[in-house]
């Protein structure tokens, strides 16, 4: 939470001289006031990439292996306290408090658990797979009841609309689960 007058006062200023300048040194940005809503939302999906990078996720199911049940974090943990935290709000109905920077990473997330379950980078799991499946059919289910609220302003119901329609996508995607071969020195049978 920043303050909307401090936020308008951080603008991009011109730089005066009074001396000629060649017409390369000047180069004005896009927008000539800072994109916080940008800079926090990268900064909310560089966490987020770390967490579901896949040397991660493996550890994490590699510790239900080393240590007894309930002594450490465990792969649904991660997923659960992620999805309470980016879609809680839809879950209990405050979604329309939501403002642009939660809608944009609820929409990056969605994407996010849509490419883990179909297009997973190597070395991610097969639990963090499944979990991701387990989340998408979840906010799904979250997102229709959601809907269903009387005299939703239209950015929230296009907002929702849009969540159910990366999980749907995904949940419905045909997808052909690769079949490996045994090794030379494996013990095929």
């Amino acid at each position: 939470n920043v303050s909307p007058s401090l936020l308008r006062a951080m603008v991009y200023s011109e730089w005066v001289t009074d001396l000629p300048q060649p017409a390369w040194a000047y180069n004005p940005p896009l927008r000539h006031d800072v994109p916080i809503a940008t800079a926090v939302e990268a900064l909310q999906q560089r966490v987020l990439e770390r967490l579901l990078n896949p040397p991660l996720l493996e550890r994490l199911d590699d510790m239900s292996l080393k240590y007894a049940a309930n002594s450490t974090m465990t792969l649904g943990d991660l997923f659960g306290w992620t999805q309470a935290s980016v879609f809680g709000d839809v879950r209990n109905g405050h979604f329309s408090t939501a403002g642009a920077v939660h809608r944009s990473l609820q929409q990056w997330y969605a994407r996010r658990l849509a490419e883990l379950l179909l297009a997973p980078k190597p070395g991610t799991p097969y639990d963090a797979q499944s979990l991701a499946r387990a989340e998408l059919l979840s906010l799904r289910s979250d997102v229709r009841k959601a809907q269903m609220k009387p005299r939703l302003e239209a950015l929230t119901r296009a907002h929702l609309q849009s969540l159910e329609a990366v999980a749907n996508q995904a949940l419905s995607a045909r997808m052909v689960a690769p079949v490996t071969q045994p090794t030379a020195g494996g013990t095929g049978m």
